[in-house]
Parts: C-alpha cells; sequence; structure tokens
C-alpha cells in the first residue's frame, strides 16, 4: 500500500502530466476536490475557515510587500519582518528599524538571512553559474563562525544610522 505523502506526490504528477507538464495551483485545487483523493485531505472546504485564512495571508503579504527606506541613499527595503519567535499564534511582524537597533532581533534577523542563503544554495546547487556566489555566502558562514568562536576579535556593529525612517 502506498504511504500517504507517495499518494500526494503521486497525484501532483498525474496532474503534472495531465496538464502538458505544468503543475498549476488551480488545477491541484480542481482535482482536490473529489472527496477520494489524498489532495483533498490537503485543503480546509469549509468556506467560512477558508475564506478567513485567505485574509490572514492577504494581510501577511501585504505587510511582506510594504517598504521603507531607511536613509535619503539606500534602496528601499521591506519595512517589517517576521522574527523566528514571533512565528507563533498572536505572533507577527516587527518594523525592521526597531529589529535593526536591538541587537537580539537583530541577531535573529541575521540568522533567519544565514538559513534563507542556505535554503537559497539548496535550491539552486544544480547551476554552476553561481558558484561564485556560494563561494562568497560561504565565506560570510565562515566569518559568523570565527565571530562566534572568538567575540574578543570583533567588534560589534552599531546600530542603523537612521532609525527614524518613514513607513
Amino acid at each position: 500500500m502506498m504511504k500517504y505523502k507517495d499518494k500526494v506526490l503521486h497525484e501532483l504528477e498525474t496532474i503534472r502530466r495531465k496538464h502538458k507538464g505544468v503543475l498549476n495551483p488551480q488545477d491541484v485545487v480542481e482535482f482536490a476536490r473529489n472527496s477520494d483523493t489524498a489532495l483533498h485531505q490537503e485543503f480546509e472546504w469549509n468556506d467560512k475557515i477558508a475564506g478567513d485564512a485567505y485574509r490572514i495571508l492577504q494581510a501577511r503579504e501585504l505587510i511582506r510587500t510594504r517598504v521603507t527606506v531607511l536613509t535619503p541613499d539606500s534602496k528601499p527595503v521591506r519595512a517589517y519582518v517576521s522574527l523566528p519567535n514571533d512565528r507563533k499564534p498572536n505572533g507577527g511582524y516587527r518594523r525592521i528599524n526597531d529589529v535593526l537597533e536591538k541587537p537580539a532581533w537583530r541577531e535573529q534577523l541575521l540568522k533567519n538571512a544565514m538559513a534563507d542563503m542556505r535554503a537559497f544554495q539548496t535550491k539552486y546547487a544544480v547551476l554552476k553559474e553561481l558558484a561564485n556566489v556560494f563561494a562568497a555566502m560561504q565565506e560570510v558562514e565562515a566569518r559568523r563562525e570565527e565571530q562566534r568562536a572568538h567575540p574578543e576579535r570583533f567588534r560589534p556593529m552599531p546600530p542603523h544610522a537612521s532609525a527614524s525612517a518613514t513607513v
């Protein structure tokens, strides 16, 4: 008997093959409407609950796409960020300015960025054209390890020069 996760993958592959090799989310939802499929269990079919969940996703997207300018000569960056410690019930997003000023929050953001860097490298490892990018990422990680091992050799980074950005 096929394991549940294998059934889901098999169904996704069935949908992809049926649609000329492209897996489209709308096609997945349509397939999953059939309650006999493994994919059916992956969705909330109560429209009241699903509607509320979708509005929360829309709010997250709205928050993630707002930008701010930290200094007059800097490029726009996200105005709000989600820290790992805030990713729990009743958690949320913090102003980037506040995160950059508080060392503990800044460290969380940096750890998150490092994890994103590793995920990027894993995802695109097959692209040899990015070898120089990956080498630079590894240098950054090595420097971070050196800082952790020998903090006395490194001065802490001061908070961002201008924390009074407009959101």
